[in-house]
């Protein structure tokens, strides 16, 4: 199986593991689609000869911060209107996060504003595992460091469901590179 389509695997299972921690499977669907952005920008982009289509790299960082951003504050624009009060909830939002993150116990509500930090989470783990795996010296494996490591966190943050499975499949997606 190819090496990079490993590497994928890895992260969706990592992100998928963020599932235990919310009540709700919506916050999945942001932070799903910033990974799969966010992997294809810099699959191509790391592939690219060098010149201006190796430029592309740069969309990557930028998909990992205004995608989930809009995906979060779409709804609230058309709610409130663009302008300042859509950007003051969106900053309310993130506090109520801070607070539901801070004082409650796993599985906690689905709240914009947790929605929008699991997809920022989920960009970065695509950022870094599509940096660490473009990099010819290093071996591919290392590259799945950053999945493992947010998964782990998902681990000791979620709830037990599913947390057996969510293991082996870790495991299997990484048998698949042999």
């Amino acid at each position: 199986m190819n090496a990079w389509l490993v590497l994928v695997l890895v992260d969706v299972v990592a992100v998928a593991g963020f599932a235990r921690c919310f009540t709700g499977p919506g916050e999945l669907t942001a932070a799903l689609v910033t990974l799969a952005v966010v992997h294809l920008v810099g699959h191509a982009s790391w592939r690219a000869r060098p010149g201006p289509r190796r430029r592309w790299w740069a969309v990557a960082p930028a998909a990992a911060v205004l995608l989930p951003i809009g995906v979060v504050l779409g709804p609230t624009v058309l709610a409130h209107g663009p302008g300042g009060a859509a950007w003051g909830v969106l900053a309310s939002d993130l506090r109520a996060a801070w607070r539901a993150f801070y004082f409650k116990v796993a599985p906690v509500p689905e709240l914009p504003g947790l929605v929008l930090v699991t997809a920022w989470a989920a960009g970065a783990l695509g950022l870094s595992a599509e940096l660490i795996f473009s990099k010819r010296q290093v071996p591919a494996v290392v590259a799945l460091v950053p999945g493992v490591a947010v998964y782990l966190f998902a681990c000791s943050l979620g709830t037990g469901a599913w947390r057996v499975a969510g293991l082996a499949a870790l495991p299997a997606r990484l048998a698949g590179t042999s």
